[in-house]
């Protein structure tokens, strides 16, 4: 299995460990945006007969579904875009997912080798919160330790008022477990689930609840997620903390 480690610092109010993130992301509803992935596409009636949590796995197809049918876990195959070499977030069947599509130069050669990190459990995810002046910013990074002379390194740093974001981390919170699932080239290297220490889990509802109280402090017209997304990679390098 993979590592989930989480940095923000000493958590101020364990006793909120337990809240439901869901609570804090209302508080912010009327400046949330996008629609939610399970009601855009596929269509939602397809979510009525997946199964929970990893009794289904997403992968990146030509075809919008693939196979919804015979051996579990069920395949669905999403089509469109995500943006290359870093990770997407959302929820499906009450799980969070992390979708990552590699199109780097020279991806084609390293595919066998990420490929079998994965199934070594040779990767890690690491979750940083970032109340920039701003914007606030969460962070996930996504390494992959298949050659120890270069790994791989990605990250999403997020913006928290994208209402798919949202849903992603309300699962992840609420399950304390994950789907990685990698590509290469819109090719399926390998998918694996992963669970998250419970005290991580426990930490994040006062950890969210600082960039929900930076937002909230930041006048809707002084908002700059770019500008606080350049500041933050002047100070932060990839694969900082890995």
């Amino acid at each position: 299995m993979g590592f989930w480690s989480g940095l923000f610092g000493a958590t101020k109010n364990k006793a909120a460990g337990d809240q439901n993130l869901a609570f804090l992301f209302e508080q912010l509803s009327q400046w949330t945006t996008g629609a939610s992935f399970e009601t855009e596409a596929p269509p939602p009636q397809i979510y009525k007969i997946l199964p929970e949590g990893e009794g289904t796995s997403v992968r990146l197809s030509a075809a919008p579904i693939e196979s919804l049918t015979g051996d579990k876990p069920r395949i669905l195959s999403l089509g469109g875009q995500i943006a290359p070499n870093a990770p997407t977030l959302f929820r499906v069947a009450g799980m969070g997912r992390i979708l990552l599509d590699l199109s780097y130069p020279g991806i084609e050669s390293e595919a066998a080798e990420i490929k079998s990190a994965l199934l070594k459990g040779a990767y890690k995810l690491r979750l940083s919160y970032a109340p920039e002046r701003k914007y606030s910013l969460i962070r996930l990074q996504v390494a992959c330790f298949g050659n120890p002379k270069k790994p791989l390194h990605t990250e999403a740093l997020s913006d928290i008022l994208n209402r798919n974001v949202q849903e992603f981390y309300c699962a992840v919170q609420s399950s304390g477990r994950y789907e990685l699932s990698v590509h290469a080239k819109r090719q399926h290297l390998h998918s694996v689930f992963g669970s998250i220490p419970q005290e991580q889990v426990a930490g994040m509802y006062s950890r969210f609840e600082r960039l929900v109280k930076n937002m909230k402090r930041i006048k809707p017209s002084e908002r700059n997620f770019l500008a606080a997304f350049r500041a933050f990679e002047s100070k932060h390098s990839l694969g900082e903390g890995l």
